[in-house]
């Protein structure tokens, strides 16, 4: 029999939303399904929602407008990336990837660190050991106490960010 408590955090565990920015600008001349950064980030998407965390998405997944001219398409992106941090996302989890250009997670961690702080709590930040991140971006994280999870394989993201995002949770129902 299912208990009353285990239901209920099912039910918040399949409803919560969990927002993945990383990395996976196109790479110059090249599709973005191409992108074999965005391959791994779609396979920590699709371990997420395998494992009942079903409303898990990247920003990529969500619908572009129509028709945005391309003198400002880098703006479309930053004002779409930002809106579902804003707007949209339960947790934030950041993931830093080895051999890719991670510039554009780097921004969104910022603009979530001077805009968004109120999801500071409900944040994570997933890096590979050796990535060293800015002395400046270290201060931030360290001084407001983000989740942070150094990995050394590509193999241990999903466990990190799926832990990470329980923890989340249950500091979410704590507070409701």
């Amino acid at each position: 029999m299912i208990g009353l408590f285990q239901n209920y955090v099912e039910v918040r565990k399949n409803n919560v939303k969990v927002l993945i920015l990383g990395p996976y600008r196109p790479q110059k001349g090249k599709k973005l399904e191409d992108n074999p950064c965005l391959s791994r980030l779609r396979n920590v998407r699709d371990d997420m929602r395998a494992r009942g965390f079903k409303q898990t998405f990247l920003v990529v997944d969500f619908e572009d407008e129509v028709g945005v001219p391309l003198e400002v398409i880098r703006e479309h992106f930053t004002a779409k990336s930002y809106f579902y941090i804003r707007e949209w996302a339960d947790i934030c989890v950041f993931i830093f990837l080895r051999d890719c250009d991670n510039s554009g997670v780097e921004d969104e961690l910022d603009y979530l660190v001077l805009k968004v702080r109120d999801k500071i709590p409900c944040s994570t930040i997933i890096h590979p050991e050796e990535i060293e991140l800015s002395g400046l971006r270290v201060g931030k994280i360290r001084g407001l106490r983000i989740r942070q999870n150094p990995y050394n394989n590509d193999n241990e993201i999903e466990d990190f960010i799926y832990n990470s995002s329980f923890q989340i949770l249950y500091a979410l129902l704590i507070m409701e």
